[in-house]
């Protein structure tokens, strides 16, 4: 007499082997998202990091007159200067680095960082045009799992 259907036997089986391909699956899965969230944040630091230093590369490099840091060797966490007839000034505050001018505060930075550290010195430049080194410290606010993706930025930019 011919059956139809499955035995006990052959549905736990199937359902052993289902419960094994699952759990291979999942792990997978959960790799590649933990991957994909470590790629975004340090995606995101470095590109932050670029566009912070180009913007401010951009703005020192068209400034009439630098205001602050305002002597030689002096350093400070926030830049002021003026492209004639507005005055700019870049502040670092509540983790993120601020742009002010004639239209209002903008953050610089994106929603996915934040900056920890942000410090400019006024050196002496060349035919009395000063030159200013930057120091900047960028950081996810995604977690790796060996921790949070930091980095330092360092440039020195001279006006003209």
């Amino acid at each position: 007499m011919k059956k139809n259907g499955f035995t006990i036997v052959e549905m736990i089986l199937y359902m052993g082997f289902l419960s094994a391909f699952l759990l291979i699956l999942t792990g997978i899965l959960s790799s590649s998202l933990q991957l994909q969230t470590e790629s975004e944040a340090t995606t995101a630091v470095q590109q932050d990091g670029r566009f912070i230093l180009a913007k401010l590369s951009y703005d020192i490099a068209n400034a009439d007159t630098l205001i602050t840091p305002s002597g030689a060797g002096q350093t400070t966490n926030s830049l002021v200067f003026t492209i004639a007839p507005t005055t700019y000034t870049y502040a670092f505050s509540n983790g993120n680095l601020t742009r002010q001018d004639a239209f209002g505060t903008n953050s610089v930075n994106s929603v996915n960082t934040s900056v920890t550290n942000f410090s400019v010195t006024r050196r002496e430049g060349v035919n009395t045009k000063p030159t200013l080194s930057i120091l900047l410290t960028v950081q996810s606010k995604a977690q790796k799992i060996s921790g949070t993706e930091t980095q330092t930025f360092k440039t020195t930019i001279g006006l003209r």
